[in-house]
């Protein structure tokens, strides 16, 4: 399967690459739809981690700390929300490629 597109800055501009040829710690973002959500914990410990797919059917996970969960904004409930998640490429043991969320948030929202 396809993986991702991966909006970042390169050397040659702002580019769109697979997330899987995109170093660790490389920031930029992606843009998709809700396919699944998960929360866990509560208080200074919620977490909740999405998987986010874009328009060619490739998935990539986003995980979302407390921080950015103080207020879940109503975008994230929705069923079939297309968002934007702003963040870092991580890749840990045994986990799936995933992109640490900075910021999220409706994708129509940034539409130009």
């Amino acid at each position: 399967m396809a993986a991702v597109l991966f909006r970042h800055r390169s050397i040659t501009g702002l580019v769109h690459d697979p997330i899987t040829q995109v170093p660790d710690d490389t920031w930029g973002d992606v843009t998709g739809t809700i396919t699944s959500r998960r929360t866990y914990g509560k208080g200074a410990g919620l977490r909740m981690v999405l998987a986010v797919t874009d328009d060619r059917g490739a998935t990539v996970i986003a995980t979302l700390d407390a921080d950015r969960l103080r207020h879940i904004p109503d975008f994230l409930t929705a069923r079939d929300a297309r968002v934007q998640v702003r963040g870092l490429v991580r890749r840990l043991d045994g986990m799936p490629l995933t992109i640490t969320a900075a910021g999220i948030a409706p994708a129509d929202a940034l539409a130009v």
